[in-house]
């Protein structure tokens, strides 16, 4: 089963700082990414392989960053986001 949480917002600074750390912690390795532009809305797109799986994280515009994978490894991601500190924002 995949799932996908929207992280919070594309332009928050510090989410991005704490999803780089656990995708350190988690020894990521990025295996794609990709990026667009239509008139006032960006949107980028990186794909990481984590053990043998991989998530996807998409920053757009007005939408957010949100990460989209297996359900256990985008649950495991969340988690150890949280004990970093961060709150999952009201949707």
């Amino acid at each position: 089963m995949t799932a996908t949480i929207v992280l919070g917002t594309e332009y928050d600074d510090a989410l991005h700082d704490k999803v780089c750390a656990v995708l350190g912690e988690m020894s990521a390795r990025r295996v794609d990414s990709t990026w667009g532009l239509g008139g006032s809305q960006c949107i980028e797109s990186w794909t990481f392989a984590l053990g043998d799986t991989e998530v996807v994280f998409e920053a757009e515009t007005y939408m957010g960053l949100s990460i989209s994978g297996e359900e256990t490894t985008v649950l495991d991601f969340v988690r150890r986001l949280e004990s970093r500190g961060w709150v999952r924002p009201m949707s």
